[in-house]
């Protein structure tokens, strides 16, 4: 979380004439935003995967199920919170480089 946070602060300092609040500005960030997370989100998927995968064979069975159940609802959840949370922070650490 402080990697994703100092990562999309830096964006935004270093891209400040980028990320301005316009439509493109706005287009911009969110792909950039969607870009980080979305391997952000492959990295997620991965650690709780090998965390179910360590489990006793009964446990990993009954956690896996339920991981792939709920996949295609949480996980599209959490990206979309990542990109607007993230993408807010990148647009204001901009706003702030360019008033500056």
């Amino acid at each position: 979380m402080l990697w994703n946070t100092g990562l999309h602060i830096i964006a935004g300092l270093v891209g400040s004439n980028i990320f301005t609040w316009t439509t493109q500005g706005i287009i911009s960030c969110i792909v950039i935003t969607s870009l980080v997370q979305g391997i952000d989100m492959m990295r997620i998927y991965r650690t709780t995967v090998k965390r179910i995968n360590e489990q006793p064979d009964h446990i990993r069975d009954e956690q896996m199920q339920t991981f792939k159940k709920r996949l295609p609802i949480t996980f599209p959840q959490l990206f979309i919170m990542k990109v607007i949370g993230y993408g807010l922070v990148t647009m204001a650490s901009a706003s702030i480089m360019r008033a500056l």
